[in-house]
């Protein structure tokens, strides 16, 4: 989940709108891990574009933050994951 973000940030800051990221993230996921879905990864492109505890961390810094809270049980999404 962590590499998801860091993926997704890595694309907001080289200037990809977030409706490009969804379709590349979607298009990498389908691939590597089918258990996430289209509405997860709509979730975590609006947190990483605008929710302030995600939108200023990139790369090492954001993939570390988003482990550290799955780990700690209260990972970034409203829901687990299935």
């Amino acid at each position: 989940i962590g590499e998801l973000f860091a993926a997704a940030a890595q694309m907001r800051d080289n200037g990809v709108e977030p409706q490009m990221v969804e379709e590349e993230l979607l298009w990498q996921v389908n691939s590597q891990m089918p258990e996430i879905t289209i509405e997860r990864i709509r979730e975590t492109v609006e947190l990483v574009y605008f929710d302030r505890e995600y939108s200023q961390n990139s790369g090492e810094p954001l993939i570390q933050q988003v482990s550290n809270r799955c780990l700690s049980g209260k990972g970034p999404y409203g829901h687990p994951l299935p």
